[in-house]
């Protein structure tokens, strides 16, 4: 025989009344990203949800690198300050944005910056703040070695959101 649920538990039980009205969709601009924002839409336009888009620059990417070897020959033009990374990635967000209300699904993005902490942080934090319903996260396929050594943000979210989450898998096709 099973105890009382916790607090924790009832708040991840499904009831007669669940319905997406907002989700938090993650995106790195990798194709497991971008097939993960088809299942957004999808879900979304079924429930009438609105669709808030996350993009995390991740911490390694804040500092510039040190190198205190000049090179020969030009210096490639890389963003080097938190201010230059947000205006490099802003076009980007902006077009799925724009394809998004195309669609007629109501989308808003936002950029979050990583600082001592896991990638997915910000993410299931975004998704709290915003009262998110669901989030739908594009999965890598990574395994092994490659998934301990990268991580992974999908599991980071499905292991850390109170909220329920869809992790899409990307399946490549030989």
């Amino acid at each position: 025989m099973m105890g009382p649920m916790t607090q924790s538990m009832r708040a991840a039980t499904p009831d007669q009344s669940f319905s997406v009205r907002r989700i938090t969709l993650p995106t790195d601009f990798s194709d497991p990203s971008r097939n993960a924002l088809e299942w957004a839409l999808v879900v979304a336009r079924q429930f009438g949800a609105s669709l808030h888009l996350v993009h995390v620059l991740p911490e390694s990417l804040m500092v510039p690198p040190v190198n205190p070897v000049i090179p020969t020959g030009p210096i490639p033009a890389t963003p080097t300050s938190p201010q230059e990374l947000v205006e490099a990635v802003q076009p980007r967000v902006e077009e799925i944005v724009m394809r998004c209300r195309e669609l007629a699904v109501p989308t808003e993005s936002q950029i979050l910056q990583q600082v001592g902490e896991p990638v997915y942080r910000p993410v299931v934090d975004a998704a709290i703040a915003n009262a998110s319903d669901l989030i739908v996260v594009g999965t890598h396929g990574r395994s092994g070695l490659k998934r301990f050594l990268l991580g992974s943000v999908a599991e980071g979210v499905m292991r850390h959101s109170p909220i329920p989450v869809l992790a899409v898998p990307w399946v490549t096709h030989a």
